[in-house]
């Protein structure tokens, strides 16, 4: 986050627009954060975590987001937390950030981004 505390705690909300034609069938996306996430869409949470990794070994979430998805207009947001030096001790972090990346290239309009 521009202008934030790499390290400190914050939290910080995340959202795109996300306009289909109609409802897909998979829309498939991997999806992390540091400290933690919650993925909504529409409304409706979706995933959260990530699970505990190291920072050699990140882990991130595999969602399909089709049964949340409708044709027409769709908002996708996430909820980012950093607890800073209050996160448990298991609660490896680096600097707090969040990585949605589509499966496919149908999938890579959510891609993380500066829009």
């Amino acid at each position: 986050m521009p202008g934030e505390s790499p390290t400190g705690y914050g939290v910080y909300l995340f959202r795109k627009s996300l306009a289909l034609p109609a409802k897909p069938a998979a829309f498939v996306v991997h999806v992390s954060a540091d400290n933690r996430y919650k993925l909504f869409v529409n409304g409706t949470l979706v995933s959260l975590g990530p699970a505990r990794g190291d920072l050699m070994y990140w882990k991130f979430e595999t969602v399909d987001l089709a049964p949340y998805l409708q044709a027409g207009k769709n908002i996708i947001a996430a909820r980012v937390w950093n607890e800073g030096d209050l996160r448990m001790e298991t609660q490896i972090s680096l600097r707090t950030g969040l990585i949605l990346q589509g499966n496919a290239e149908s999938e890579q309009s959510l891609n993380t981004n500066a829009s």
